[in-house]
C-alpha cells in the first residue's frame, strides 16, 4: 500500500509540476530566455528561487543531524555560514552584472578577464560541481522514497530525475525559477504545521533537554565545541563561503535578476533560507532530549516524523523533503545547460549538456557507499579551489593569467587531493588543512604570482 500511494503521489507531484510550467511559462527558444529568463527576474521570485536552490540535502539533513549529535553548536557552525554566505555574495554579484552586463556564465566571464585556460579550469569546477551537486540531492531523495515505499534506490533515483525532465527541459531557467518559488512555499508551510505539531506532542522540555545534542556539546570554546569546530564547522564554513561563488547555478541566479534587484533578492533569500534548517532541527533536538532510538543519525528529522506522526504524514514530509532536493537538481542541471553558452547559443546543445551531465550523477547517486555529508564535504571543497579568484578579480585586483592558471592548480591538485584523502580515511587533520590549502593556495599563488611574473595582464 505505501509503495502504491507514494508512486501516485510521485506521478501527482510530477504532473503538477507539468502543468503549472506548461500553463504559467512561457515557451521561447532564445539562448537568452532560455539561460538567464530575459535578466527581468523580480525580487521575490528570484529571492525564493536562490533560497530553494541553496537548500539542499545538506539543509535538510545535516541541520538535524548536527543538532542531534553535537546540539546548538553543531546547529551554529551549520546555520551560520549559510546565512553569512548568501550576504557575502552580494557585492560580487553586483560587480559582475556591472563588468560583464551581457554574459551568461562565471567561466566566460574569467576566460574573457584572463585567457581560454582559465575558463577551461572554471568549465571544470563548475560543471563537477553541478555535476556532484545533482548527484547528492538523488542519493538523499532516493533514500526518502526508498524507506517510504520500498522501491529499490535505483529506480527512486531514474523516477525523481525523470520528473525534473518533464518541465525544465522545455522551459529552461524560466520554469526553475517559477518552480523553485512553489516549492519554497510547500516546505516552509509544511514545516510551520510539522514543528508546531511536534512540539506540541513532545514539549519545549525535550528541545532543552536536546540542546547539547547525544554527544553533549556544552558550547562553542569547550574542549568538545572547539572539537565540533576543528571536525565539522570550519570545514563546512570554507565550503559553504565557497559556495555561491564556485556555484554557476546562483551565478545564473544574478543573470536571469533584474540588475537593480540582486541585493534584495539576496537578503531575502538570506531570511528565507535561514528558516529551514532552523525549524529542521527541532526534530534532532526532540530526539537528543528524549532519548529516542535513532538508527540512522544522517535521516533522524525523517526517523522522527515516522515515530510520532500518524502514517499518513509521512507523504506530505516526502514532499517537503523532495521539494528541496528537486529545486536544487533542476537549478544545476539548468547550470550544466548554461555552461555550454561558453561555445554555442544553440538551445539543442544545452539541453544535451543537461542531459548528459545528469546521466553522469545518476551514476554517481548510485555508488555503493555513497552518503549525504561525505559528498557535500567533497563537493564544498572542490569549489573552494576558484573562491579566492574569483573574490580578488570581481575585487578590481589585477591579476596575471599564468598566475591565475598556477594558482587553481594547485588548489585543484594540491589542498582537494589532502583534503580528499583525509576525508576517505578519517584523518581530521587533513581534512582540516586541505580544505584551508584548497581556499587560500589558489589566491595567494595567483596574487605572489603576479608580483613575481613579469607578464601582460
Amino acid at each position: 500500500m505505501e509503495t502504491t500511494l507514494t508512486v501516485i503521489a510521485l506521478v501527482a507531484y510530477a504532473a503538477g509540476m507539468f502543468w503549472l510550467t506548461s500553463t504559467f511559462v512561457k515557451k521561447r527558444q532564445s539562448a537568452t530566455y532560455f539561460n538567464v529568463a530575459d535578466r527581468k527576474t523580480g525580487t521575490i521570485q528570484a529571492g525564493l528561487s536562490i533560497a530553494a536552490t541553496w537548500i539542499w540535502a545538506p539543509a535538510l539533513f545535516v541541520a538535524s543531524t548536527q543538532a542531534y549529535n553535537n546540539g546548538w553548536v553543531g546547529l551554529f557552525w551549520f546555520l551560520v555560514p549559510n546565512v553569512i554566505t548568501l550576504l557575502f555574495i552580494i557585492p560580487f554579484a553586483k560587480k559582475l552584472r556591472e563588468r560583464y552586463p551581457n554574459g551568461f556564465t562565471l567561466s566566460g566571464f574569467m576566460g574573457k578577464t584572463y585567457n581560454r585556460t582559465v575558463r577551461s579550469l572554471y568549465q571544470f569546477e563548475l560543471g563537477a560541481l553541478s555535476t556532484l551537486s545533482i548527484a547528492v540531492q538523488l542519493l538523499a531523495g532516493a533514500f526518502v522514497v526508498t524507506i517510504i515505499s520500498g522501491i529499490p534506490f535505483w529506480v527512486a533515483t531514474i523516477i525523481l530525475l525523470g520528473i525534473v525532465y518533464l518541465y525544465a527541459i522545455r522551459h529552461g531557467i524560466k520554469s526553475s525559477l517559477f518552480t523553485d518559488a512553489i516549492q519554497m512555499v510547500v516546505i516552509l508551510g509544511a514545516l510551520a504545521v510539522f514543528v508546531p505539531y511536534a512540539l506540541a506532542l513532545k514539549g519545549w522540555d525535550s528541545i532543552i533537554a536536546g540542546a547539547n545534542g547525544v554527544n553533549i556539546i556544552g558550547g562553542l570554546t569547550t574542549p568538545e565545541g572547539v572539537n565540533v569546530a576543528l571536525t565539522f564547522g570550519i570545514i563546512s564554513a570554507i565550503g559553504l563561503m565557497a559556495g555561491p561563488i564556485g556555484d554557476q547555478a546562483f551565478w545564473q541566479r544574478v543573470f536571469a535578476t533584474d540588475k537593480t534587484k540582486i541585493a534584495k533578492s539576496f537578503g531575502f533569500a538570506a531570511f528565507a533560507f535561514a528558516l529551514v534548517p532552523l525549524l529542521m532541527s527541532v526534530f534532532g533536538f526532540i530526539a537528543a532530549g528524549t532519548d529516542a532510538e535513532v538508527n540512522n543519525p544522517g535521516y533522524v528529522n525523517l526517523e522522527i516524523i515516522q515515530a510520532l506522526f500518524p502514517a499518513w504524514v509521512v507523504v506530505p514530509f516526502m514532499f517537503l523533503l523532495l521539494s528541496g532536493l528537486l529545486s536544487t537538481i533542476d537549478s544545476q542541471m539548468l547550470a550544466l545547460s548554461s555552461l555550454s553558452t561558453d561555445f554555442t547559443r544553440d538551445i539543442r546543445y544545452h539541453r544535451a549538456t543537461m542531459i548528459i551531465g545528469s546521466l553522469i550523477a545518476l551514476g554517481i547517486a548510485n555508488i555503493p557507499g555513497n552518503s549525504v555529508l561525505f559528498m557535500f564535504l567533497v563537493y564544498g571543497t572542490l569549489r573552494a579551489a576558484t573562491f579566492a579568484i574569483t573574490v580578488l578579480t570581481l575585487a578590481g585586483v589585477k591579476l596575471k593569467s599564468a598566475a591565475v592558471t598556477t594558482g587553481l592548480l594547485t588548489s585543484m591538485v594540491g589542498g582537494f587531493p589532502v583534503f580528499l584523502y583525509g576525508n576517505l580515511n578519517g584523518i581530521d587533520e587533513l581534512r582540516l588543512w586541505g580544505s584551508i590549502a584548497t581556499v587560500t593556495a589558489s589566491g595567494l599563488i595567483a596574487y605572489v604570482g603576479t608580483k613575481l611574473v613579469k607578464e601582460k595582464v
